[in-house]
């Protein structure tokens, strides 16, 4: 149960982090049904990829 709750937790801050610059961006359409496909998608799948990412990131293995 502990695990959902952490799961549900770094999705919504990276539902956070990434909602701001997605919204503020002029050149994007966010009347788009496929940009909001792709962020809901980024979200959900975040707390799978984003330690990897992070930790590549921090061993200097990802430009």
């Amino acid at each position: 149960m502990i695990n959902l709750y952490v799961y549900l937790t770094m999705s919504a801050l990276f539902l956070g982090l990434t909602i701001g610059p997605f919204l503020r961006d002029p050149s994007g359409s966010r009347n788009r049904l496929d940009s909001w496909i792709l962020l809901i998608l980024a979200t959900g799948l975040s707390p799978i990829t984003l330690p990897n990412t992070m930790w590549q990131r921090l061993n200097g293995k990802l430009l």
